[in-house]
């Protein structure tokens, strides 16, 4: 198959190989697939740019049964490994700022929780809080580290790039069910490092990802382990401004992380008027008194045409 419109959102740090190539992973969206996709393995050298618009031939990989994972289509022998790259052919130097977010909303979720229960691979999430930190690696080269994409080296063995890196970056925050603490594979992380001091990564890496309190989270999980999330890339300028509407149907200090799990779980992830699992918020019983806290028998599960309605 050809993917006419794959928008690249993101790759991760690059991960040797035993027969001497080194695979790098993206992952971005198309609409014409209306999907969030995973593309591998690309070469280190000219990998596409983020949010540049490619034509790209895929084909599936029989080991990975993600449905958002393909393969780069064409001879990916370690001779032609190198010039693998150019199969991505650019249509678009970059996708329009002001567009990005109606790009990608549809591929929002409130939590890592409703993406567990969706089966997602990928998602998008925009955590109330973030905080960057930094996990020590004692023994750089030797100590092992979560691969996002899952390539296997031909012995078998899982082959990992970032293990040779002093740092790695984690991002600590809280989505709509609970706190997370999720290791970053952001290749240009490990690129800041790979240039610069130990001090001067550690004083300006949050600042080069334009990490702050409106930024989202690409993430995406694990070939076996479809519940270990690992951070892709930051997005920014995704999230709407708040409106004047907003605290009238949302009240997330009365709502507690665990009873709105629990409405969720009990309403499958679904909007309970229209049946819509996309864009959903818990929301009060029409009538129930917002002055006192909630419980799960005075919440429902709405998406948010249903909850605009509700309020009008």
């Amino acid at each position: 198959m050809i993917i006419e419109d794959f928008v690249m959102l993101g790759t991760t740090v690059p991960e040797p190989n035993s027969d001497g190539r080194v695979f790098v992973c993206s992952a971005g969206v198309s609409q014409e697939y209306r999907r969030l996709l995973r593309i591998y393995p690309l070469a280190r050298r000219n990998a596409p740019r983020r949010w540049a618009v490619h034509r790209v031939p895929l084909e599936r990989n029989p080991r990975d049964s993600r449905e958002e994972s393909f393969q780069i289509a064409g001879d990916r022998k370690p001779t032609a490994h190198r010039w693998i790259n150019y199969k991505f052919e650019t249509i678009r130097a970059t996708y329009p700022e002001w567009q990005r977010a109606e790009l990608l909303s549809r591929y929002i979720v409130g939590s890592i929780q409703e993406a567990n229960a969706k089966k997602l691979n990928l998602a998008i999430v925009q955590p109330d809080e973030i905080e960057l930190t930094f996990e020590r690696n004692p023994s750089p080269g030797d100590a092992p580290q979560l691969s996002l994409f899952e390539v296997e080296a031909n012995d078998g063995e899982l082959a990992t790039g970032a293990r040779r890196f002093p740092y790695m970056p984690r991002l600590r925050f809280r989505d709509e069910c609970g706190r997370h603490d999720l290791m970053l594979r952001d290749w240009g992380s490990f690129e800041l490092q790979r240039k610069h001091d130990e001090e001067y990564f550690l004083g300006n890496l949050q600042k080069a990802l334009h990490l702050d309190s409106s930024s989202s989270l690409l993430v995406g999980n694990m070939n076996n382990k479809r519940t270990t999330w690992l951070v892709i890339s930051v997005l920014n300028g995704l999230k709407h401004p708040a409106t004047l509407f907003d605290p009238i149907f949302t009240d997330r200090v009365l709502i507690g992380e665990r009873v709105r799990l629990v409405v969720y779980t009990r309403d499958a992830w679904r909007c309970v008027l229209c049946g819509h699992n996309e864009q959903l918020s818990v929301e009060p019983i029409e009538g129930h008194d917002r002055t006192i806290s909630f419980e799960a028998s005075d919440l429902r599960t709405l998406c948010r045409e249903c909850m605009s309605g509700a309020i009008e």
